[in-house]
């Protein structure tokens, strides 16, 4: 039995219909009670303005939420400097400009001092991949048949398929 293996590799594009909010508050004080409250505090402060502008709070999830101590090395030594607390949340928005300005708006009249990151994604992203497989597939297909052609022999029936390791990235 002759053997040809392939492997094939899919790409695929299309727009985003997604804007990805991401926020960080941080805060550092010298007393573990008061970075929790300032951090709370700016972190409500925070929904306060997403609130606002249209956002249901129910919609925006922490994805980290931390407090450690904060030390400083010096002259061979770890001297306590206090705590820096840190409020991670995202939020997922339709790509619409004027209702991410006004968004957006609203968070800085807000003042929290949040650092905010956009990131532009799909919402279906099962689709995606099963469309970036069945490209993969189509590759691997053209590929055995460059293959076979250039060794001067006929493909016949596919005897085994292999679905390994596979990494599918969406940008």
């Amino acid at each position: 039995m002759r053997v040809v293996r392939v492997q094939g590799k899919g790409k695929v594009s299309t727009e985003p219909d997604i804007c990805i909010l991401s926020f960080e508050v941080d805060e550092q004080t010298e007393e573990y009670g008061d970075c929790l409250n300032n951090l709370n505090e700016r972190t409500e402060q925070l929904r306060q303005g997403l609130r606002s502008g249209g956002i249901n709070v129910h919609d925006v999830k922490t994805t980290d939420f931390n407090i450690r101590v904060e030390n400083e090395y010096s002259q061979g030594r770890n001297i306590f400097v206090g705590y820096r607390g840190s409020h991670c949340l995202r939020m997922e928005l339709p790509i619409d400009k004027d209702l991410l300005n006004k968004v957006l708006d609203k968070i800085i009249e807000a003042r929290s001092g949040a650092e905010i990151s956009i990131a532009f994604s799909v919402k279906d992203k099962e689709s995606l991949k099963k469309e970036t497989l069945q490209e993969a597939v189509r590759v691997a297909k053209t590929n055995a048949r460059t293959l076979a052609d250039a060794a001067g022999l006929k493909l016949g029936k596919l005897q085994q398929l292999d679905y390994g390791w596979t990494e599918v990235r969406i940008y």
